[in-house]
């Protein structure tokens, strides 16, 4: 009697993330996270991803646009490629805040699978910066000059351009 044995064996697949935001380098206020998943090897299937914040003064923002502090996506299936998840966020103010993501999916077996990471994201309060020409103005002279203020990202509800003088008598 000879007995055959077939094992069947599928590899789990490989499966990274990473993140950047839009814009890259945000301030407070409104911003987009978006979180790649990249894989390689047998098909990842029923991609689901959880992303939570446990942080003062940061949220999530769900799909119905109310602040949240979690977010659960069902991203579906994945052959050998790349994907993302976009996600709005909002930062009261500038900081360092952390999101524990974590992302589960089967191989073409059913085996499941899970990782967990911590993406660390940087608030920085956006500066307003004079790239232009540096206005000289003698007594008595009158000079007129335009200038260009541009926000770089963030809720901005005032804007004040101050005029310096070392005889402290400029009016505008």
């Amino acid at each position: 009697m000879m007995l055959s044995l077939i094992a069947v064996t599928s590899a789990q697949p490989v499966v990274t993330l990473n993140y950047h935001t839009n814009p890259s380098q945000p301030s407070p206020g409104y911003f987009v996270i978006s979180i790649d998943i990249t894989h390689s090897g047998d098909v990842a299937k029923g991609l689901e991803l959880t992303v939570c914040e446990e942080e003062d003064g940061f949220y999530l923002i769900d799909p119905r646009y109310a602040k949240s502090s979690s977010i659960h996506l069902r991203i579906g299936d994945l052959t050998t490629g790349s994907t993302s998840a976009q996600l709005k966020a909002f930062a009261e103010k500038s900081g360092v805040y952390s999101l524990h993501v974590t992302l589960s999916y089967v191989n073409e077996t059913g085996e499941s699978f899970g990782m967990s990471s911590v993406l660390t994201l940087f608030v920085h309060e956006s500066l307003f910066l004079f790239t232009g020409e540096k206005i000289t103005l003698n007594p008595g002279e009158t000079v007129e000059k335009s200038i260009e203020i541009r926000n770089m990202g963030g809720k901005i509800e005032t804007a004040t351009v101050t005029l310096e003088s070392s005889m402290h008598n400029v009016s505008c």
